[in-house]
């Protein structure tokens, strides 16, 4: 009984991982597409990877949404380490 929770465990860790990875990587393509907006209109988001505000609410909502403090480290590294590759 405990090895089947051990692997459901597991295999729910894994998915989170996976899953923070992947919103990394889109928030990354996202914020490197913006660049594409010119800078001098009303709809300049071309610097919104650089605004500090944007990285610090996902980080804080990757925190809210992790099962523990060991989970929110990593989830928060696979989220930021995928947003700079």
């Amino acid at each position: 009984m405990t090895v089947v929770a051990t692997s459901e465990k597991i295999t729910r860790h894994a998915n989170t991982y996976l899953l923070y990875a992947i919103l990394g990587l889109v928030a990354g393509i996202i914020t490197r597409l913006t660049d594409f907006f010119p800078y001098d209109s009303l709809w300049s988001f071309s610097s919104i990877a650089t605004i500090f505000g944007f990285w610090i609410v996902t980080v804080t909502l990757v925190i809210y949404f992790s099962d523990s403090n060991r989970n929110a480290a990593i989830n928060v590294l696979l989220y930021l380490f995928k947003h700079e590759s």
